[in-house]
């Protein structure tokens, strides 16, 4: 239970959350901190170094407690008893998250293409390319219990193949559909949950994304040498 909460912690302290549009936060300016990095917007911490062997020094150097030892600072509780739906929540990380949301007393309602997840309702056929389908279990999950407290945009998608322009091996059609998936896909989902009334005032939207889409990783990843061009959009 405890590894479990550490991943939602994971997540959720870390993911941009999102008021819905009934609610609109107010601009939040990017402050210089004393390691070089922009503050974050959300936290007040330091944004994410790309360099994950650096990373990991400054969090040592500054001993960040929420890096180093974030059950320290996890609170789970005030999503017991809330409704917070994930999509992609039937395997990999969204499993886990699902897992940890619901040892901490959480309603989780997995939207997902296929698969089965114990303790939770299961939303399946629903493809994040799909808008007919998004819309269809957003209509279903207010009916079956009103609007969610929280969405969590998890569900993603990784072409494994280095892609490089040197040797003509870019694939368009995967990259076009990683950013459909990875991209398009949080969109798709939040706006049919809005539109269908499962998202109102109060109600949070997290976006899991990845670190490859910061140019500033590229130096990191693919220096000197290019390629994952769909994954880094």
């Amino acid at each position: 239970a405890m590894r479990r909460s550490l991943r939602i912690a994971a997540v959720l302290c870390s993911a941009r959350g999102l008021v819905a549009p009934a609610r609109r936060a107010a601009p939040t300016r990017l402050m210089a901190s004393a390691s070089g990095a922009p503050e974050d917007e959300t936290r007040g911490g330091t944004a994410s170094l790309a360099d994950q062997v650096a990373r990991f020094a400054q969090a040592q150097k500054d001993d960040n407690r929420r890096y180093l030892d974030i059950a320290s600072v996890f609170d789970g509780s005030s999503l017991k008893g809330k409704r917070v739906a994930i999509t992609g929540g039937s395997r990999g990380l969204g499993l886990e998250i699902a897992k940890a949301a619901m040892d901490v007393g959480a309603e989780v309602l997995v939207i997902c293409r296929s698969g089965t997840v114990d303790g939770a309702k299961i939303y399946d056929g629903v493809d994040v390319t799909d808008a007919e389908a998004c819309a269809s279990a957003a209509k279903q999950i207010v009916e079956d219990g009103g609007p969610v407290d929280v969405l969590i945009n998890n569900a993603g998608y990784f072409y494994g193949p280095c892609e490089k322009v040197t040797d003509n091996s870019l694939n368009f059609e995967e990259e076009l559909k990683q950013i459909d998936i990875c991209a398009v896909g949080p969109l798709r989902v939040s706006n049919a949950l809005y539109q269908a009334g499962g998202l109102v005032q109060g109600s949070k939207i997290a976006i899991v994304t990845s670190q490859a889409g910061s140019c500033e990783w590229r130096f990191t990843q693919n220096k000197d040498e290019g390629g994952d061009y769909g994954h880094h959009m």
